[in-house]
């Protein structure tokens, strides 16, 4: 696995819902994300029993005797005790823990970190056998994380989101371009981070920005929906899926900014794809004339996000007519737009009725 980052850990292991009586302190760690969108807590053996045992622990069920009388180590040895016991009434002192589990703590450069623990189940382990040193030589266990929140400035209030970074996986550009959209006040820029010629389809490849160029009209903007929509564009335009790895929020309060990432864990990517409606070297073409468009108005009300999002949902399918008719769903909402006097639709309404 590629590292796109890789930071210290200090902090806390506990439960996420319901108080906890026992968390574990003081866990010392890394965390690695990864440029597939996985991401780890790296610990060594003694923290990994501990939190072996501590869920083990917490999803029994314990019960104690009523009315139990006071038993001497002497008692231990009478074969009548355990039929003795089995006569008493008991009560439960703590049903299974069914929640999930998760850390908070910060790094060693005061960033606050939380993530879930997306699978307490799976972990892996590992060892440096090359190394020299007998402390790296110690035996290490991978934890999966999910939800991994990184406040980069915790000292700071949030404030108006004025720029938000997507890392997005399975889109090859050509060549990096932006464009300005919602009244020319936002700028979207797509841009190629890859190393290797060829992408592989899970691994980060690019990297898309939406900001706010207007710095003397800051408005809340739902940038994390506009990014969706841009995504299903660019997933219409290409006919392959689009998988995000990251989310870098920057926020201004006055004149003070703050910084929050965000690492959802690896989500598995959609199988298949769709028709290529445009070729790679015109896709920026396309999202230019589209930006403008990019509104509330027509991809909410209208519903032209819906028509793109079952369109693309068609990927996982290998029934071709359906995923005709929802691509010639959404080039209807489209030119139902662009073009207001229509003489004649892409299908004729009594062959749409029966597909």
């Amino acid at each position: 696995m590629e590292f796109q980052k890789q930071f210290s850990f200090v902090g806390s292991f506990r439960k996420k819902h319901g108080e906890d009586d026992s968390p574990i302190e003081s866990v010392t760690a890394k965390i690695s994300c990864n440029k597939n969108g996985t991401v780890f807590l790296e610990v060594n053996s003694e923290t990994n029993e501990k939190i072996s045992h501590k869920r083990f622990f917490e999803h029994a069920q314990i019960h104690k005797f009523k009315n139990c009388p006071d038993i001497k180590e002497s008692d231990l040895l009478d074969p009548f005790l355990s039929f003795q016991l089995s006569n008493l009434e008991e009560e439960l002192v703590q049903p299974p823990y069914e929640g999930d589990y998760l850390i908070e703590g910060e790094s060693n450069e005061g960033w606050t970190i939380s993530a879930n623990i997306a699978d307490a189940n799976f972990t892996a382990s590992f060892s440096n056998e090359d190394s020299i040193e007998s402390l790296e030589n110690e035996k290490k266990h991978l934890i999966r994380l999910s939800e991994l929140h990184i406040d980069y400035n915790p000292e700071n209030s949030a404030g108006q989101i004025i720029e938000a970074k997507y890392g997005l996986s399975n889109l090859n550009l050509f060549y990096n371009f932006s464009t300005s959209f919602l009244d020319s006040k936002h700028e979207l820029i797509l841009a190629s981070i890859l190393v290797e010629e060829e992408p592989k389809s899970e691994i980060l490849s690019a990297e898309m920005i939406l900001k706010n160029i207007d710095k003397e009209n800051l408005k809340e903007n739902a940038y994390n929906t506009y990014s969706t929509w841009f995504q299903l564009l660019i997933s219409f335009a290409t006919g392959e899926p689009i998988g995000e790895i990251y989310r870098v929020e920057t926020s201004l309060n006055g004149d003070i900014e703050k910084k929050v990432e965000y690492w959802p864990g690896r989500r598995n990517l959609r199988k298949g794809g769709g028709i290529a409606v445009f070729q790679q070297p015109h896709m920026h073409l396309f999202i230019e004339q589209c930006a403008s468009k990019v509104t509330w108005n027509i991809f909410a009300e209208k519903g032209l996000g819906s028509a793109l999002r079952w369109y693309i949902q068609s990927f996982e399918t290998n029934v071709e007519p359906v995923e005709f008719i929802l691509l010639c769903t959404v080039l209807e909402t489209l030119n139902k737009h662009h073009l207001l006097n229509l003489s004649r639709r892409l299908i004729p309404k009594n062959i749409y009725k029966k597909n």
